[in-house]
């Protein structure tokens, strides 16, 4: 079964010799210790927050030397924080070391709304069967949060009604137990968290979207997840809708 290692005591698991562990049948790598954060994740989240915040616009020129001066860091973690926002198109290459904040279109808008509302349609036709007592209560009270928060945006202060917001539509996305499905959602709500900033609408249309919220969660507490999934759907894309009104 191991080959040239076939002898070794697999009971007293004499690793002698072995490039890697095995243990019938099973390799065991040479994997380095999980921690809870790297100083590279919290740079990034730390850059990403300030980007979606709008406190670094479109357009802003980024440097490693300084955000490291700025974050009390060395360049390395800022580097690999760097290399993940131009990833997800957040940052996009200024020539040189710069690194400039991208801009948002019409177009990068109506596409992420396109994938968006798709994605949600499905997260909540998943519901079906999964929905406790105790779930549809806690969505209660997310959309009861949101209720509250809608009322009090100043401009400039949407950040504690979107983490509401976004609240709200990941759990929908959590009880729909599709860890694919999860990660995508993810990734588009903080895209649409940016350009929700940027549009500049949220004081105007934020009651809007909480009524059709409110939509949503009604028919997913009646078990009426087809009618919730095109509420969802049409939430969406009118949300899409309103990022472009210009005033």
């Amino acid at each position: 079964m191991f080959g040239k290692y076939e002898n070794v005591d697999i009971k007293n698991k004499q690793l002698a010799g072995f490039p890697q562990a095995v243990f019938l049948g099973v390799v065991m790598a040479n994997l380095s210790p999980i921690t809870k954060d790297t100083l590279s994740d919290k740079a990034y989240r730390i850059i990403k927050e300030t980007i979606v915040s709008n406190e670094y616009k479109p357009g802003d020129i980024l440097t490693e030397e300084m955000l490291a001066e700025q974050l009390s860091i060395s360049r390395t973690p800022i580097r690999d924080a760097l290399k993940k926002l131009q990833y997800e198109h957040i940052l996009t290459p200024g020539g040189g070391k710069k690194l400039v904040v991208s801009e948002v279109s019409e177009q990068d808008i109506q596409n992420v709304t396109v994938v968006r509302s798709n994605l949600e349609k499905l997260a909540v036709t998943l519901l079906e069967g999964k929905m406790t007592d105790e779930k549809k209560e806690h969505l209660k009270e997310l959309l009861d949060r949101c209720k509250k928060l809608a009322g009090q945006i100043q401009n400039g202060d949407e950040l504690e009604y979107l983490e509401a917001d976004t609240d709200f539509h990941m759990f929908i996305a959590e009880c729909a137990q599709n860890t694919f499905l999860y990660d995508m959602i993810d990734r588009t709500m903080l895209v649409n968290k940016r350009f929700h900033v940027l549009s500049g609408t949220l004081n105007q249309y934020s009651k809007k979207a909480v009524d059709e919220h409110e939509t949503i969660v009604q028919y997913i507490i009646n078990d009426e997840y087809e009618k919730a999934a095109r509420s969802m759907k049409e939430h969406i894309d009118s949300a899409g809708d309103r990022m472009l009104v210009k005033e």
